[in-house]
């Protein structure tokens, strides 16, 4: 994900937004990122412009209007307006995975993976005594619903299943109509049609699943994609590093801005 955060990065330099990644005092780190998305794409004429070019325009005007209004973003901030903004970011497109997407996870691959994963679970539950009482199976960052898919499928064959419901924790539309396309034939959800099987919820956050009852958490491939603020070490002590607009110049390097410093 930061290779994806890098990779936008050079997108929004190509579309007339250079920015780049400087040493700041801590004390004053970007505010936190606002829900609402309202600025509009900068630029103009009448050249018809490709929906995804004209989406990345959507998100570099949002980032340079939210630069010039609140300061400096966070690195962790940065990489959430460019992975989850609904303007453009990376996880509000479909297609980015399987084999004709940007990258494969192993539930892609084999729905092996998924069973013993699902298998691993019962396990625990019998080694608890295999309570009769409501159970939360909670993925975060489910992507296309194949690992859970693969579990269910595994659990299914067991008594766990009748106290079992699913809880994914995914902020992107679009992918959560890809997961509730793939868990279809498996289960009955409660945002949407229902069919026989068990019962799936959806959360944007994890704040949001109820926490009454036992939960099992599973999470692949997840945490390298949460946003991260990131320091460094300076003559003067730890500094964080935030991302700024700087239009028409050179972005300076790590030494350089340590030698200003200095100076």
């Amino acid at each position: 994900t930061l290779c994806t955060a890098r990779a936008t990065s050079e997108v929004l330099r190509m579309h007339g937004c250079r920015l780049t990644v400087f040493a700041a005092c801590v004390a004053k780190a970007a505010a936190p990122p606002s829900r609402r998305f309202s600025a509009k794409a900068s630029g103009g004429g009448s050249v018809k412009v490709p929906p995804a070019l004209r989406t990345s325009q959507a998100l570099v005007g949002h980032l340079r209007a939210r630069i010039q209004i609140l300061g400096p973003l966070s690195i962790a901030d940065y990489m959430r307006e460019v992975l989850t903004n609904p303007l453009g970011g990376y996880y509000m497109k479909g297609g980015m995975l399987g084999a004709q997407g940007d990258f494969v996870t192993s539930p892609e691959i084999s729905q092996i993976f998924g069973e013993l994963v699902g298998l691993w679970f019962v396990t625990r539950w019998m080694a608890s005594g295999s309570p009769q009482t409501p159970i939360r199976l909670v993925e975060l960052g489910p992507g296309t619903g194949a690992l859970s898919r693969d579990m269910l499928r595994a659990m299914s064959r067991f008594p766990i299943a009748k106290n079992l419901s699913l809880h994914l924790v995914e902020a992107s539309p679009t992918l959560r109509d890809v997961q509730e396309e793939k868990l279809a034939s498996l289960t009955k959800t409660t945002d949407s049609a229902s069919a026989p099987g068990v019962r799936v919820h959806w959360h944007t956050a994890l704040e949001e699943v109820p926490t009454t009852d036992t939960c099992y958490f599973v999470a692949h491939e997840f945490f390298d994609a949460l946003p991260v603020h990131q320091f460094q070490f300076t003559s003067e002590g730890w500094r964080e590093r935030l991302v700024d607009l700087n239009d028409g110049a050179t972005p300076q390097s790590s030494q350089e801005q340590q030698q200003q410093q200095q100076q």
